[in-house]
């Protein structure tokens, strides 16, 4: 088992950690907290093990029992998606890594795995076009500035509309 951490998580315990990581698709709803500084999402063992073996809302279960779902969760915890931590005691969500790392249904773990990063990445390049165009607007040809006084001068007079219907 060393050897295969060694390597890194399989493609299948990734596809696993986004199915856990969505809570459209399995129903595990995690919490926010704050671990070493960092803003991270936090769940309790027994929610993720009842997420994945029970039908809830069309959803059919992952995992027939409960021992199956603790050993993929346990492989979550040895590929170092997951981390077992300790609630702060005065009730505030501040985590603190738990020093034995192993699966336990009244533990709690939070995500260290933050899945795909394709849509960050993409909004990101958007924004750059988007600001781009926008400073390039003087060379632009002038059928598209005149177009875009237009469009400028039509969302003025819907926005003036909504403001006289609203009084």
């Amino acid at each position: 088992m060393s050897d295969d951490i060694a390597e890194g998580p399989s493609k299948e315990v990734m596809s696993f950690a986004s199915y856990l990581h969505s809570p459209g698709s399995s129903g595990l709803r995690a919490r926010e907290g704050v671990l070493n500084g960092r803003r991270v999402q936090f769940f309790k063992g027994k929610s993720a093990i009842n997420a994945l073996t029970k039908d809830e809302d069309g959803r059919k279960a992952k995992f027939s029992s409960r021992e199956e779902a603790e050993e993929w969760m346990q492989a979550l915890l040895d590929y170092q998606l997951i981390v077992r931590c300790d609630k702060g005691a005065d009730g505030t969500r501040t985590l603190r890594i738990n020093p034995m790392q192993n699966f336990d249904e009244d533990g709690y773990y939070g995500w260290l795995y933050e899945g795909s990063q394709l849509l960050v990445i993409l909004g990101g390049i958007g924004v750059v076009a988007v600001v781009l165009a926008g400073v390039m607007f003087p060379l632009w040809p002038s059928v598209l500035r005149n177009g875009t006084w237009y469009l400028s001068i039509l969302a003025l007079g819907l926005l003036g509309l909504l403001f006289a219907t609203a009084i």
